[in-house]
């Protein structure tokens, strides 16, 4: 078992690279561990474990594994996943994320992002071209 201080999910980038790398170890909760990292990264906050974290954690490791680990296929991927939790964040109703206000760790990338969604408002305008945004109302 591999003390906290060296998980590999503690040390990989939050990046497609260290997908890969926390992917490789085959381990669940190594997994949940670098989503939440992403997580702050992004801003977010995870609320919901059982329901939430842990399943979804379970869904990348084995697409990632699915892709063997390669970072160039695992980039998609990270992609996606990053997607798939800011969507996530903006529906309360099935949300295991939340937007967290204090400011994060280690912003990266996530910082334009970020910015855009300031600038567009937060109800998935960022991802939607604006004539195509549904009604929060379903």
């Amino acid at each position: 078992a591999l003390q906290p201080s060296t998980a590999v999910s503690q040390t990989a980038s939050l990046d497609a690279a260290g997908l890969a790398s926390v992917g490789s170890t085959g381990n669940n909760s190594e997994m949940e561990a670098f989503v939440r990292r992403v997580a702050a990264m992004m801003r977010l906050r995870v609320v919901e474990e059982e329901k939430g974290l842990k399943p979804f954690a379970a869904k990348v490791l084995s697409a990632v594994q699915s892709q063997h680990c390669v970072v160039a296929e695992v980039a998609r991927l990270f992609e996606a996943m990053e997607m798939l939790m800011r969507e996530n964040s903006k529906k309360p109703q099935e949300a295991w994320l939340i937007a967290a206000p204090q400011s994060p760790v280690n912003v990266q990338q996530a910082t334009q992002n970020i910015a855009t969604q300031q600038l567009l408002g937060t109800a998935g305008t960022a991802l939607a071209p604006a004539a195509a945004v549904p009604s929060a109302a379903a």
